[in-house]
Formats: structure tokens, C-alpha cells, sequence
């Protein structure tokens, strides 16, 4: 009998195989995070035949706390030679998280897939862990599937944490750690969530305004405004940065895009890296590479970027031009929509049936029709819309008002404001950490503001 190593998949869709051959079948893109937070690349397992094959990987899996994941694991079970083993028991258990299951034990079908019935996230933030497991005489193997059950922020403001230097985006990688760009000072800084401080800084080519993370959260992508480039940080989360540990290097390697680049945010399965630009050129950068793999140029400047979750679908506006563009990935196919006044930043509904445009000009968040472009509704917010963010839970929209030094929280159902945070100075863009449990918003006036 051989025991394999237990895996840990992000998608709905995962493999256990007699004899030791394993497939997940979730996505296009042949990775998968093992139990650390990294990438599984395959491996022999701990016996004498068979062996592990790479899992595709599909979008994060996240559900409100308490409420039932949409998404339904399954696994399938395959012999020696990868074939369906129908009639094999599957059980399945919480292993963290606190979450419920129904119709927990399985027998594999034709298709030796076995189906779980409904998985009830926890009723706190924070990572579940669902183990399904078969025992047999011939096998003992488990594999993991990872879900995030969040929320929104009360919407208290507080801490203010100093921070001069144009403190303009945020982000957040999957491990907690939220890093600011200082556009004034070429600066990438690093804010401790627990003490409210800043504990490290990066030097960045100049003029740094935009920055992500890949899935790993090992390497940040920070876009610098005049420098016609993506600087990629790589960044070490074995430790703090004031134990020496956290960074590599003040040095960022360069990737070459298009134009003076604004915004950069990576697709579902964070495989890709989208990057808009002053003179319209898109570029698509391959983050595990490290490089730009394709470009798209709409002659016009392009700012905000949104993906539909079947991760073919991303949506950009053209704000000096009143438009956005849906582009398809896969095909290059192209269409448009006129929005009127000066969209800034969109974001698009879990099932993409709305999106959300912030009018700077309009003083307004237009509702849309995704698939028609139809107006559903307009949001007035009391002073012009820059920034959106949609919180992990999908209850609520950020919208910050950078002239005015507010931000506005509407609820997405019904499409109306329901606080607004007196932040003051002027707030760019909006972040939530990956359970909904807090924002933070930087504000170019010098410091940046923790929502909770």
C-alpha cells in the first residue's frame, strides 16, 4: 500500500486516483497551490507506482460566512492507467473552518466522479478546509479543497496611519501582507496590520501608482507612471522586513509596456496581469515568467479593469473618451459601450450580470447591463467617483470621492449609499484584505486610512 502526499486544490474540481495517478480537471492553467500557499508542480509519490500529475487551477473559492458554497467539490477516481473507477466511496469532512456538509459520503459514478452535496462555509472569517479521502486496501490518499468565507467591514474609520509620499493604491496578497505605492518618493511600503505601522520600503522606479500581487504573493508588480515599464518587486514573506528577511533586494527587474502604464490587476486565476496604459495600449504580462505576452491597443487612453469570471471576458474603461471596451482574451474580438462622462474604475457582479462605473464627471456609480450595455440604474454619490472597489462578500461597493475627501459605501442590492467615511485629504483607491474584515484606503495627501 502507498500513501501519497495530502494536496490542497483552489477549484471546485479536484482528482484522487488509484495507483496513484492523479488529475484535476478545474481550469486552463496546469498549477495548483500545494498546503503551504505554494504551487504544486506534480511529484513521485511514496510508493512504488504511479505518480502525481499537475492540477489545473481555477478562480479562489469563497462564499459569505454561514452561507452555502456554490460551487460543489468533486473529485474523480482513476486507475493505474487513468481510467474511471465507478463505485468507489468517497467521504468528505471539514478539516477547518467550522463549516457543515451534506451528503458527505459518495460513490463514485460511471465517470468515477463523486460529487459532494453542500458545502456551509463557517460562520466566521477566515480559511475552511474540506479533506475528501478514500480508504481502500490499494490506497489511502486525501486531497484538500480551500475556501474563503468572508464579509465587509463594519465601516468604522480608524487607525490612521502616517505615510507622506502620495500614498496613492494598495494590495493585499492571499498571506495578509498589504503593500501602498508612494508615488512622490518612488517608494513600495509595507503596513503592518497588528502594530499600524510602516515596517519596510522598497525603492521603485519612478512614479509608482499601481501595484499586485501574483497568487504566491511572493513577487509584487508595481506600475511606474513615467517610466513606459511594470518594476516586479520580488518580495520574501518568510519574515518581517525589519528582521532583514522580507525583501530579496531593493532591486526590481523591468518589464516594457506600452505608454505611460496606470492600472495593473491580475485575471481570475491569477495567471495573467493586465496593464492599461495613457496612449490605450493594453499589455498582458505572464507573471510567472515575468514578461509581457501579448498587447491590444484601442488608440485611446484606457484606466479601469474588470474581469468576468469565465476569465475570457475583460473589461476596460476609456475615460477621456466616455467608453469602455469588453475584449475577449481568446479571440481578440472586441465591442463597445458608451458610458457618457469620465469613467474611472469599473467592477463587474460574482456573475457578471451587472457592472459598475465610477463617473468622475457624473458624480455618479452607473449600474449596467453587462451582456446589452443597458442602464439599469445611477447611483448618485455626492461628488465625483473615482475609485470602486467590491468587498470579498460582494454586499458592498467603496467608492472613493477624491475631490471631495470621502468615500461613499453603497449596498449593491439596493443600489443606494449607506454610509458615507469623512476620510478627508484626498482618497485614491480602495483594498480589502481576502476576508472582507477590513479596507484600507490611501489617501495622496499623506497617510492612509484603515476601515473595519
Amino acid at each position: 500500500m502507498a500513501l501519497t502526499r495530502n494536496r490542497t486544490w483552489r477549484g471546485a474540481l479536484g482528482v484522487l486516483a488509484l495507483a496513484l495517478i492523479g488529475t484535476a480537471c478545474a481550469g486552463d492553467n496546469p498549477v495548483a497551490p500545494n498546503n503551504d500557499g505554494g504551487t504544486d508542480n506534480g511529484g513521485i509519490a511514496n510508493g512504488e507506482t504511479g505518480r502525481l500529475v499537475r492540477a489545473s487551477r481555477s478562480r479562489p473559492l469563497a462564499a459569505r460566512v454561514g452561507t452555502v458554497l456554490s460551487d460543489r467539490p468533486t473529485v474523480r477516481v482513476s486507475d493505474e492507467a487513468g481510467q474511471p473507477l465507478a463505485g468507489v466511496t468517497v467521504h468528505f469532512r471539514v478539516v477547518n473552518g467550522g463549516g457543515q456538509l451534506t451528503d458527505a459520503v459518495v460513490t463514485t459514478d460511471a465517470h468515477g466522479l463523486a460529487r459532494l452535496g453542500r458545502w456551509t462555509l463557517g460562520g466566521a472569517p477566515g480559511a475552511n478546509v474540506l479533506r475528501a479521502r478514500v480508504d481502500r486496501t490499494e490506497l489511502v490518499d486525501s486531497i484538500d479543497f480551500e475556501a474563503d468565507a468572508v464579509t465587509h467591514p463594519a465601516g468604522t474609520l480608524g487607525p490612521r496611519i502616517d505615510l507622506p509620499g502620495g500614498p496613492f493604491s494598495v494590495a493585499f496578497s492571499r498571506k495578509g501582507l498589504a503593500m501602498v505605492t508612494r508615488h512622490y518618493v518612488d517608494l513600495l511600503s509595507a503596513i503592518d496590520l497588528e502594530s499600524n505601522t510602516v515596517i519596510g520600503s522598497i525603492a521603485t522606479g519612478r512614479d509608482p501608482v499601481e501595484v499586485a500581487f501574483d497568487w504566491d504573493g511572493n513577487n509584487a508588480f508595481v506600475t511606474h507612471q513615467f517610466n513606459q515599464n511594470v518594476g516586479v518587486s520580488v518580495v520574501t514573506l518568510g519574515g518581517r522586513p525589519d528582521e532583514g528577511t522580507w525583501a530579496s533586494s531593493t532591486a526590481t527587474s523591468a518589464i516594457a509596456v506600452g505608454g505611460d502604464p496606470w492600472r495593473i490587476k491580475p485575471n481570475p486565476d491569477y495567471s495573467r496581469l493586465f496593464v492599461t496604459s495613457n496612449v490605450g495600449i493594453i499589455t498582458e504580462i505572464d507573471p510567472t515568467k515575468k514578461k509581457a505576452v501579448a498587447s491590444y491597443n484601442y488608440g485611446v487612453p484606457v484606466n479601469g479593469v474588470a474581469f468576468h469570471p469565465n476569465d475570457t471576458l475583460v473589461y476596460f474603461t476609456a475615460k477621456t473618451a466616455g467608453k469602455l471596451f469588453e475584449l475577449n482574451r481568446w479571440t481578440g474580438d472586441s465591442r463597445e459601450l458608451t458610458i457618457g462622462g469620465f469613467p474611472q474604475e469599473v467592477v463587474l457582479s460574482p456573475d457578471a450580470s451587472e457592472m459598475y462605473v465610477a463617473d468622475e464627471t457624473g458624480n455618479a456609480l452607473h449600474v449596467r447591463n453587462t451582456a446589452t450595455g443597458a442602464a439599469i440604474a445611477t447611483v448618485p454619490v455626492g461628488g465625483p467617483a473615482f475609485g470602486v472597489a467590491m468587498s470579498p462578500d460582494s454586499a458592498q461597493l467603496y467608492v472613493t470621492l477624491s475631490q471631495a475627501g470621502k468615500v461613499v459605501v453603497v449596498d449593491r442590492a439596493a443600489r443606494s449609499v449607506v454610509k458615507t467615511i469623512e476620510t478627508g485629504g484626498v482618497p485614491r483607491r480602495v483594498a480589502f484584505n481576502r476576508f472582507g474584515t477590513l479596507a484600507i484606503i490611501p489617501n495622496e495627501s499623506g497617510w492612509i486610512d484603515i476601515v473595519r
